[in-house]
Parts: C-alpha cells; structure tokens; sequence
C-alpha cells in the first residue's frame, strides 16, 4: 500500500524518489520545493519496516520541513516507529565505531 495514502491520506505525492550512494550521514533527505526524495543505498537490505520508515518521514517532511510536534503528530500513526528509528540508531552506532554492517543477525549470535 501507498505509505503516502496509508499514512498522510495521500497529501505527500513526490515528483521523485531514487536512491543514492552519495548520502554517508542521512538516511533519507527530501526537497519539498522539488518534491524530491533521495533514500540512502545503505538501506538496501535493511528491513522493509525501517525502510519504510525512512520513506514516510521523507514523504512527511514533504509536508512539514522541522521535526516539531506537527511533524511528528503527522508520523504518530506509523505502529513501528519507534522500533525503526532504535534500528537506526543501532546501525549507526555500530558503524560509527567501525563495525561492518549486516554481517549477522540474531540467528547468528552465540548462545549464552
């Protein structure tokens, strides 16, 4: 379903959304004045539910600029948002400290 339909009764329509490879400190960015969005390469494997988070907070931001209170009144709906943005922060606070991406996952970690 249309995350823009689903979440913000379809008011955030982009004339683009692409990937690219050039975003090394953000996740997503978008222009509203153009009413493009760019999600980072390093997304590709990640989560459909964290994905999708990055794209409704991009497509939000189609809609109000500043992370204030409308902001995120307009991205409240989303069940896993706090659960993706803790996925997020996790991603980034292991690579910050130069452990490789995706090279695991809880199936893979030792038994205690």
């Amino acid at each position: 379903m249309n995350l823009s339909q689903r979440y913000l009764r379809g008011r955030a329509v982009p004339e683009s959304v692409r990937w690219v490879t050039n975003q090394n400190s953000r996740w997503g960015s978008a222009t509203p004045a153009e009413r493009t969005i760019r999600l980072s390469d390093k997304l590709i494997g990640m989560p459909e539910w964290v994905v999708d988070y990055v794209l409704l907070h991009e497509l939000t931001h189609l809609l109000v600029a500043s992370h204030g209170p409308r902001f995120w009144a307009e991205m409240a709906g989303y069940a896993d948002l706090e659960r993706a943005k803790a996925f997020l922060d996790g991603v980034s606070y292991a690579t910050s400290r130069g452990l490789p991406a995706g090279t695991g996952s809880a199936e893979d970690s030792p038994e205690d």
